[in-house]
């Protein structure tokens, strides 16, 4: 697990709770850094380190943890995007635009309801760009 206190910016009000640093990794700590450096409250910054902790964790959590009860919604939230699949124009069959159609309803809904997981959503992915640029394959 990562200290991610050391590296985020020292303002004392996005310093992430210690509930929340149990579950951080090196690359979620890379993505709270994108998130609080966008200026994102201290919701956003503990869901972003709460990412990759299983579903079903995240709901166990939940009833355990009522100070931290927002951000794991978030961060369930952001995980739930990642069932949005792209499928390519050449191969779409009947099914498969009725599921894409269903994939971007699925998204146009997360964002309805908090914009800021579609933002997490993105720092992951620009973490995701980044390591690939370091280690191409």
């Amino acid at each position: 697990m990562v200290s991610i206190t050391q590296s985020l910016p020292t303002e004392a009000s996005l310093t992430p709770r210690a509930e929340v640093l149990a579950y951080a990794t090196a690359r979620t700590h890379e993505i709270a850094k994108l998130v609080h450096a966008l200026g994102l409250d201290q919701e956003a910054v503990d869901a972003a380190l709460l990412i990759e902790i299983p579903a079903a964790q995240i709901s166990a959590l939940q009833g355990k943890s009522p100070e931290i009860a927002r951000s794991l919604a978030l961060a369930a939230s952001v995980q739930k995007m990642a069932l949005i699949h792209h499928t390519p124009s050449a191969s779409r069959t009947e099914a498969d635009r009725a599921q894409q159609l269903e994939s971007v309803r699925k998204m146009l809904l997360a964002m309805v309801e908090d914009v800021r997981v579609v933002v997490i959503k993105l720092a992951e992915r620009l973490v995701c760009l980044r390591a690939l640029a370091l280690n191409p394959p």
